[in-house]
């Protein structure tokens, strides 16, 4: 089908997927993760990469987890800095995050990076770093590739090009769109928009007329 590397999730925090001892599930027996990496890696022919958490309980499991990923030529590690218990919203601990960089393969860094002053953080702790993953950030705010490289919180016709919209269809922007732009709750009445356009507010993000 054309695709060139599999990506094993030994991440997903979920209670359904947990307990069939997959996602971060696979973190609670290592012995098992690691017969399970060498099978793929015995027949896979295709490059595989892995995105973990710390651990299952805890990060001080992960220094031996690394050890386990370290024993196979991955095309890259992806951390996402918590362990399964923390889901999305314990504090990242980008401090137990060192040990990855062991690893004679590529390692990316996950996990709250919101604004260029976090990835600035980042890199001056961690200045070989090869690569940072966004997720949430990117997608409460899609212009946050965009400020990383410096270019600044676009236009609103900007906006709509991020999305692929055509110019007379809606736009949905976060509230880092729009300086003092407030999102507001389901069911909130129509509010004026900064540009002049009619604006509801929907969960977390706001649908706006381009």
């Amino acid at each position: 089908m054309g695709y060139e590397e599999v990506d094993l999730n030994v991440g997903c925090p979920s209670g359904t997927v947990v307990a069939k001892h997959k996602g971060a599930g696979m973190l609670g027996d290592l012995r098992q993760l690691d017969d399970c990496l060498a099978d793929i890696f015995s027949r896979c022919p295709l490059k595989v990469s892995v995105k973990t958490r710390l651990g299952l309980y805890s990060a001080e499991e992960f220094p031996a987890i690394v050890e386990i990923y370290r024993k196979y030529p991955l095309s890259r590690l992806i951390v996402h800095v918590r362990d399964r218990d923390g889901m999305y919203k314990s504090e990242p601990d980008v401090e137990a995050f060192a040990p990855a960089l062991s690893c004679p393969f590529p390692v990316e860094y996950n996990g709250n990076i919101f604004t260029p002053a976090d990835l600035d953080s980042l890199r001056q702790r961690y200045p070989n770093l090869s690569a940072a993953m966004l997720g949430r950030g990117a997608v409460t705010n899609p212009a946050l590739f965009r400020e990383l490289r410096r270019g600044g919180i676009p236009r609103l016709r900007s906006c709509a090009e991020l999305y692929g919209l055509a110019d007379e269809g809606a736009v949905v922007l976060s509230a880092l769109h729009v300086p003092g732009f407030r999102p507001g709750r389901q069911g909130d009445p129509e509010i004026p928009h900064p540009a002049g356009l009619p604006c509801r507010r929907l969960g977390a993000v706001s649908e706006c007329g381009a």
